[in-house]
This record gives C-alpha cells, sequence and structure tokens, in this order.
C-alpha cells in the first residue's frame, strides 16, 4: 500500500515546477488562491505584517508540506506572504483539484490533519513563549523549538545545527523583538555555553539548558 507521502507526489507528479531563490515572494497576502503548492525541497516562510510595518514569522514549512492548504480550506485569498527561506522547489496543481483529492483519500486526509495538529501545537508553545517570557525565555523557546523540529547532529556530537540560515532578525521576527535585542540575548546564551552562532547558522550546544533557559512550561 502507498503511503500518504507517495500518494502526495504521484498527484503533483506531472504538475508544473517552479524554483524560488531565498527571499523571493511565492505567494503575497490578497493574492487570490487558485493554485497550491507542494514542497519538493527547501524550506518556505510565512510572513504578516501589523499596521505599522512590523514583520512576523508565523510558521515555517518544510518537504511534503502543501501550501495555503488550510487558508484555501476557510478563505480564497492569501492572508499573509509565503516566502522562499532558501532555495526552494515546489509543483503546483489547481486548488480545487488538490482539495478534492485530499478529501476524498482518508490516508492523504489524515496525513494533513496530522501535520495541521503538529504545526497548531508548535505555534500555541510560540504563543505560550511570547506571552510568558522575558525577551532571553522567548528566544531560548524559539531555538529550542527550530532545533527540535529542524535540527540535524553530526556523529556522536551532541551538538544540534539548524539547518537552515537563522539570522537574528528572523529570530527577533519569530519573537515578536528587535534585532538588537535579539543580539544581546544570543551573545549571552553564547557565553554560556549554550549556543554557538557565525554568519547566520545556529548550533544548540546544550538543548536541556536551552530548554531550562525558556518558557516553555509544556515541556518542564
Amino acid at each position: 500500500m502507498n503511503s500518504p507521502r507517495t500518494k502526495l507526489d504521484t498527484f503533483f507528479a506531472n504538475k508544473r515546477e517552479i524554483r524560488f531563490r531565498p527571499q523571493e515572494i511565492i505567494m503575497r497576502a490578497g493574492d487570490e488562491i487558485t493554485h497550491l503548492y507542494l514542497i519538493v525541497s527547501g524550506y518556505i516562510e510565512q510572513r504578516g505584517t501589523t499596521p505599522e510595518g512590523e514583520e512576523f514569522i508565523f510558521a515555517i514549512y518544510e518537504e511534503g508540506a502543501v501550501i495555503p492548504m488550510t487558508t484555501f480550506m476557510e478563505a480564497k485569498h492569501c492572508a499573509h506572504d509565503f516566502i522562499a527561506l532558501t532555495n526552494t522547489v515546489v509543483k503546483l496543481a489547481p486548488a480545487e483539484e488538490t482539495l478534492n483529492f485530499v478529501l476524498h483519500d482518508q490516508d492523504v486526509l489524515t496525513y494533513f490533519f496530522t501535520n495541521l495538529a503538529r504545526a497548531t501545537t508548535q505555534c500555541m508553545l510560540r504563543m505560550e513563549s511570547i506571552v510568558f517570557g522575558g525577551a532571553k525565555e522567548k528566544i531560548a523557546a524559539i531555538l529550542f523549538l527550530m532545533a527540535s523540529r529542524f535540527g540535524k547532529t553530526d556523529g556522536n556530537s551532541k551538538e544540534i545545527e539548524i539547518i537552515f540560515p537563522l539570522t537574528h532578525k528572523k529570530i527577533g521576527m519569530m519573537a515578536g523583538l528587535s534585532r538588537e535585542t535579539v543580539s544581546a540575548e544570543m551573545m549571552k546564551l553564547k557565553k554560556e555555553d549554550i549556543v554557538y552562532y557565525s554568519s547566520g547558522k545556529v548550533s544548540i550546544i546544550d538543548l536541556d539548558k536551552l530548554l531550562n533557559s525558556s518558557a516553555l512550561s509544556h515541556y518542564r
């Protein structure tokens, strides 16, 4: 029996492929949703802008995600921008055709709801850290969640590298903090041998200490 992901790949197999470079806009807020995008490789961020012009990253999507599926199920226009975080390859299919395929295949539908539940949990934990934590706790929470979902280890090392560039500005856009505040707090975490960063790449040296520095009571 084919896995849900295999079924999804088969559905998109003959669809148009598009490549995006980092920071290229895939969809803009307000765009009509006529097609849905399967991420073949790379990462895409969902970004919003406040009336004051401040930007906030709501979510990061990886290979296998179909965007903006959840938005299309309740509205016909994008609520936020979708921007390539890395070099990204997507395939696009008509939105109505894709939704009909998902709703009529129980395995694929379960796959989508499972991914939605995981994304919702991540979002709730981020909101918890933003509401209850100070600057250090917010940043530690963001880094812990990113490392837990997007981290990789090398051999026997306990160090966890977040696999895409994560600048201080982007961390601030996730935590609701200025870049200057993030830089100051990241320096403290670095001096405590909890994280290491260089040229936009972030590694977690001690995941337990990072968790203890965060506001993520859910994990305690």
